[in-house]
């Protein structure tokens, strides 16, 4: 096997950000306009749309990154154009799985940071 060369932050910065153009297009294609709960407007029926929305949203993202990182791109389309490969320690592709792993452990830990962000901020 040859050498690991790791991503640098800028390769994954830009990576990012052309995935989420991609997923924003991608979710206003499939999703419509994002709904918007304000504090004018709380109907039950509206409620229940914007948990739809938000859902099928969390979905799309999901399936974007897990499909495209575990087939044989081994990576999202932003990764593919800064020259980024998903690859497992042995330097082959991963399976769905542990790309779905990879997401939602992503995910998670970004949430916590920006808790961590608001609570260092409010006292």
């Amino acid at each position: 096997m040859s050498q690991r060369n790791y991503a640098s932050f800028n390769q994954r910065f830009i990576a990012i950000l052309i995935d989420g153009v991609i997923l924003l297009l991608v979710i206003y294609l499939t999703l419509g306009k994002p709904i918007i709960i304000d504090g004018n407007t709380h109907s039950e029926l509206r409620l229940i749309k914007f948990s739809l929305y938000q859902i099928l949203n969390a979905i799309l993202g999901w399936l974007y990154f897990s499909i495209l990182e575990s087939s044989q791109l081994q990576g999202t389309l932003g990764k593919q154009v800064v020259g980024i490969s998903v690859t497992n320690l042995q330097g082959y592709k991963i399976s769905f799985g542990k790309a779905t792993v990879r997401y939602f452990g992503k995910s998670f830990f970004l949430v916590v940071w920006i808790a961590a962000i608001l609570i260092g901020i409010t006292v």
